[in-house]
């Protein structure tokens, strides 16, 4: 039998990367999608990969729910800002709280037990303890405890894996190499900072191996709600 699965953020680079291997593995892969959302991609992947749409109402994650039987739902949909206005604030409470926690009350109505939440370091910014560098990781340890509350009061089984800097193959994300390598080819000067920032730079394929050693404590039923770093453990400066 094979096992199905629902992926939300599945058309972010990690997510991306992440249904391509659990396809390579046999699985059936169900991409959580908003209307706006690009799918070439995630098509291009396999023929059999399937959508559900979510248009921010509770309803429509029901329906994802009602035709398919899912093992485990990884959550890696988010709205990440370094920096918000005030006007991002409802669009960041939608996307990093409302959407998790309609995921996991569909999965207590439809009895479903996995749940992998993907975190960020920047909740534990220069801390072991939570500490939120900005709106972003705060709204993202909100969904933290919303998710605890459900852990501990029904049958829902959650590993949250705090993830750092990702990189690897076919990245679409703009990352420095390439601003600096733009600004040389058009003569112009960019702003940056001494670069002593620390970043801990994690493959690609090492964090989605994390998300899977997450699904084997999970089923291992020994922790109902337990946090995992997916961390290559060597922090350099940027510079």
């Amino acid at each position: 039998m094979f096992k199905s699965v629902l992926v939300s953020g599945a058309s972010g680079f990690v997510g991306e990367n992440l249904v391509h291997h659990l396809f390579k593995q046999g699985y059936r892969v169900t991409c959580l999608v908003r209307e706006s959302t690009n799918k070439a991609r995630l098509e291009a992947i396999s023929p059999q990969v399937s959508f559900g749409l979510y248009d921010g109402s509770y309803k429509s994650a029901q329906r994802i729910f009602e035709r398919t039987k899912y093992e485990t739902v990884f959550h890696l949909a988010t709205l990440a800002k370094y920096d918000h206005d005030p006007e991002d604030i409802c669009d960041m409470i939608r996307s990093n709280i409302v959407l998790g926690t309609h995921l996991a009350e569909a999965m207590t109505e439809f009895k479903v037990k996995n749940l992998i939440n993907a975190c960020t370091f920047w909740q534990y910014y220069h801390s072991h303890d939570y500490q939120p560098l900005n709106l972003y990781a705060a709204t993202k340890q909100a969904l933290v405890d919303i998710l605890k509350y459900y852990s501990l009061n029904h049958d829902i089984w959650v590993a949250n894996v705090i993830l750092f800097d990702t990189y690897g193959p076919n990245d679409p994300r703009t990352k420095l190499p390439s601003l600096i390598l733009d600004a040389s080819e058009e003569q112009r000067e960019i702003n940056l900072s001494p670069g002593e920032q620390l970043i801990d730079l994690t493959h690609v394929s090492d964090v989605v191996t994390a998300l899977e050693r997450a699904v084997e404590r999970i089923n291992a039923r020994t922790e109902k709600f337990n946090t995992y770093i997916a961390s290559n453990g060597n922090p350099e400066t940027l510079k």
